[in-house]
């Protein structure tokens, strides 16, 4: 407006000028109110467009005053006084903010933390327990109940890396969470020596056995736990059922029986890390039993990858393309993007075998190692691989079971295919006596 008016006009325009200055006053408190409010369409020096009157529209120059009009800006002083008025929500957005993202990794930690101490605590005992892997395997079963709903209940890195071998988490996040899960594990590795020393864990190859015997019966046991925690915690297409959590525990209760004599059975490298390079000898074996462990977890991936393959990729279907949900199949019968297809024969005769092969190596290791608890370690094996793979074969994993169900006459499976899964079973069978006669031999 000055711009535009020579002096002489301005001076001889007092009601224009005061007009306008009455106008730029009400917008600013316009403004600072809505902005102390909480008014969310209000923002940090903006004002709105102000009505004109029909005073003003009359006004000789008000279109070119109000597009020349600065914004007014609140003072250091207004900003501070928002601000000290405001604390309590800022704060809770702030509190809210950051506990959003650091729960589910302190969570982790607080879960690894709770397992260690228990696993150093039982192993390292004075008197050592023969139900040791029964008290590991209720502490696992009851974390993960308690800690599935915030961080999904890894608690084990293991686990971890393989969620991001197939892409549920990225390397970055894997490194974030592989961080607190270990903080967890070294200070409980350092709690548990102030209570059970002199009396120590040691990570190493157990007596007659060797290297290779125990770190193959780790890689194994790793492996099947991972693949339980997939199959039961970790699928695409739905939801866990309630008991998730038993298959996972009695995943570790039919393992720790198993290669508890050989390996130790850490099947965790927050377990073996920390007890290993803490046991006060032979602290090399902790990075032997932690690369074996993520070996034994790159191939239960893979064979989870291999049985679940369908079911993946329909997730990854159904997630590049939402729209396609809502797709009618034409005329040619192709089945529109989502739609999830059973099992093929292959695989379920692929799980039959897997399920059998890990309930007979189970077995024959309990018997070779002396196990006392080779009962409980077979029914545990059993059922956490109906868990994982019943959805796929029925979980059989005994010819006699399958030749029942042929002949109840329901129609639960075709001769064709029960003769399939015989063979399979029996295949598996003996590639399990093989296994374990080895170490027999040992």
């Amino acid at each position: 407006l000055c711009s535009k008016h020579p002096a002489s006009k301005r001076a001889s325009n007092p009601k224009l000028t005061e007009s306008l200055l009455k106008k730029m006053a009400a917008t600013s408190a316009d403004a600072e109110r809505s902005l102390l409010e909480g008014d969310a369409t209000g923002s940090y020096g903006a004002t709105g467009a102000p009505q004109a009157s029909p005073a003003d529209a009359s006004a000789p120059g008000a279109g070119a005053a109000g597009s020349g009009a600065e914004p007014p800006r609140m003072s250091p002083e207004q900003i501070l006084a928002e601000i000290t008025r405001n604390a309590d929500a800022y704060k809770k957005m702030f509190v809210n903010a950051l506990m959003g993202g650091l729960a589910p990794l302190i969570t982790e930690a607080f879960g690894t933390f709770v397992l260690v101490f228990t696993v150093g605590c039982a192993v390292a005992s004075p008197t050592p327990s023969p139900w040791a892997p029964l008290t590991i395997a209720t502490v696992l079963t009851v974390m993960v109940y308690a800690t599935y709903n915030i961080s999904g209940a890894q608690l084990n890195p293991a686990v971890t890396f393989a969620l991001t071998l197939l892409g549920k988490k990225t390397w970055s996040k894997m490194v974030g969470n592989w961080i607190f899960q270990f903080m967890g594990a070294f200070l409980a590795a350092s709690v548990y020596k102030i209570i059970c020393a002199p009396h120590l864990a040691v990570v190493a190859p157990v007596p007659p056995f060797h290297v290779g015997y125990s770190l193959g019966a780790e890689a194994l046991y790793t492996g099947l736990l991972v693949f339980v925690v997939l199959n039961c915690a970790a699928r695409p297409s739905k939801e866990p059922n309630q008991c998730f959590g038993l298959a996972i525990g009695f995943a570790f209760l039919g393992s720790g029986y198993a290669c508890g004599h050989i390996s130790g059975a850490a099947l965790n490298p927050a377990v073996a890390l920390p007890l290993g390079l803490g046991g006060g000898k032979d602290a090399q074996w902790a990075f032997c039993w932690f690369g074996a462990e993520l070996v034994g977890a790159g191939l239960a991936t893979g064979l989870y990858w291999l049985l679940r393959r369908s079911e993946l990729q329909v997730a990854a279907e159904v997630a590049a393309a939402p729209a396609a949900q809502a797709a009618v199949e034409g005329d040619t019968g192709a089945a529109a993007p989502g739609t999830l297809e059973g099992p093929s024969t292959l695989m379920r005769c692929l799980a039959e075998a897997l399920g059998t092969f890990m309930l007979m190596v189970t077995v024959g290791l309990n018997i070779v190692s002396g196990s006392r608890a080779t009962a409980y370690s077979a029914a545990a094996m059993v059922m956490c691989m109906i868990y994982a793979v019943g959805d796929i074969s029925g979980g059989h994993f005994n010819p006699a079971v399958t030749l029942a169900v042929v002949l109840g006459g329901r129609g639960k499976i075709t001769k064709a295919l029960a003769a399939k899964y015989v063979l399979a079973q029996l295949a598996a069978a003996a590639l399990a006596g093989l296994g374990y006669a080895v170490y027999h031999m040992g």
